[in-house]
């Protein structure tokens, strides 16, 4: 190896790193606004849809889908929905040579705010919001690439319990 190749093989390894523990950072992060968001929302009143084009339904038990509206108190409502980059589409397969899979933004847009919605997260693979009763089961999977192209992914999971309706 020597003195350069091992200088190379530890800066690729702290790259990697980097990239491994941000991506970590920023699937926590993103999982605990949206159960901050999530928990005081009345389980009677949530609807979700597949994908930005669907309509909103009330949701099927277990089903998971990329979308989740939330009534609140006094007829507001927040949506959390992946939004996917212009540049793919939803067919499982990495459409701009970037190394990531159909990914997009985790979004979160407040009825009572005229701005838009606000991205939590990017670099989201996965987003899932599953209801059975009162339990909510999100789950995200956010990937980031180092600088020699390799893919890092982290996924988890958050379960939280809505208000009774």
């Amino acid at each position: 190896f020597g003195a350069f190749g091992t200088t190379e093989v530890m800066r690729a390894t702290f790259n990697a790193n980097d990239r491994l523990h941000e991506a970590h950072d920023a699937v926590r992060l993103a999982l605990r606004r949206v159960s901050e968001i999530v928990q005081p929302a009345d389980a009677s009143a949530v609807s979700a849809r597949s994908t930005p084009a669907s309509s909103w339904d009330v949701p099927t038990v277990g089903q998971p889908y990329a979308g989740l509206r939330l009534a609140r108190a006094g007829g507001a409502t927040v949506a959390m929905e992946l939004v996917l980059e212009s540049t793919e589409l939803a067919n499982g397969v990495d459409d701009d040579g970037d190394g990531l899979v159909d990914e997009g933004r985790l979004t979160v847009a407040d009825s009572t705010d005229a701005n838009g919605p606000v991205t939590l997260v990017q670099g989201v693979e996965l987003c899932a919001f599953s209801l059975n009763g009162r339990l909510m089961q999100v789950t995200l999977r956010c990937a980031r690439p180092d600088h020699s192209r390799r893919i890092h992914r982290v996924t988890r999971d958050v379960k939280v319990y809505l208000r009774n309706g």
